[in-house]
């Protein structure tokens, strides 16, 4: 892992037994991967108690919060830690998937249900580290004023509009492109290579990060948007949606 600073992980579950095997597993994943001075890991047993650290601006990279949690929530505290670091790896931990929808609006990372699994714990932070050693990626639009280059990880969803193209992003902006002379799929290509975005109709490319329900026929987007799912994608944007739920990324073919 090629990175200046230790990676703080803050873990947050009111169960104390387990809070100890979550710990227990990261400092195994510590051990095996060969990142005792590189990665460190900080419990809160009291929601509250991270809450004032927080407040007293101490930061962690990554935080592994409990859902259910009396006084302030998981996913209350996800919000605040978002406010705050707006590029903060968030993974919730439930005994329920009944959460799904609210921890994707706060642009959750991974939603991974009880009790946790030791494989599946390494397969999350595997992935979660690697935003530390890979470059961001961007991408470049041209529009009237000139060319813009927008990260991958702010895109909410491309769309094509009356053969332009517009990026629609985290933040409530949208970028237009000129008048396309290559088809919408070439200029998207960039996107579709990359494992967090899907191509549920012809005219969308969608950033699963920033789904919040799959319908039988829309992906319902964390900023209220819904796109269409074509008939003919629909089985393939199903299981890229709930391969990237359960597994942190898409393991099916984007473009049936």
């Amino acid at each position: 892992m090629k990175h200046s600073d230790i990676i703080g992980i803050a873990l947050c579950d009111d169960s104390h037994d387990e809070l100890q095997s979550v710990k227990a597993f990261l400092n195994e994943y510590i051990s095996e991967r060969g990142l005792g001075e590189n990665v460190s890991v900080i419990t809160y047993n009291d929601p509250s108690d991270l809450i004032d650290d927080i407040h007293s601006d101490r930061e962690y990279h990554i935080y592994i919060l409990d859902i259910i949690m009396p006084g302030t929530n998981g996913l209350q505290l996800g919000k605040m830690i978002r406010q705050k670091q707006p590029d903060a790896i968030i993974i919730f931990l439930s005994s329920s998937d009944d959460f799904f929808p609210q921890a994707f609006d706060i642009y959750a990372f991974q939603y991974q249900l009880k009790p946790v699994k030791r494989h599946k714990l390494f397969e999350i932070m595997d992935k979660a580290l690697s935003f530390f050693s890979t470059p961001k990626k961007y991408f470049s639009l041209t529009e009237k004023k000139g060319s813009i280059r927008i990260s991958f990880d702010q895109i909410l969803y491309a769309e094509l509009f009356s053969r332009t193209l517009v990026l629609h992003l985290k933040d409530g902006k949208s970028y237009q492109s000129g008048y396309l002379r290559n088809s919408f799929e070439a200029m998207v290509k960039p996107l579709l290579e990359d494992p967090h975005f899907i191509h549920p109709h012809k005219s969308y490319v969608v950033n699963l990060e920033c789904v919040r329900r799959l319908t039988p026929g829309a992906l319902e987007i964390s900023d209220g948007s819904s796109i269409p799912i074509s008939r003919n994608r629909a089985a393939n944007t199903k299981k890229a949606y709930m391969d990237f739920l359960f597994n942190g990324s898409s393991a099916a073919e984007k473009r049936p």
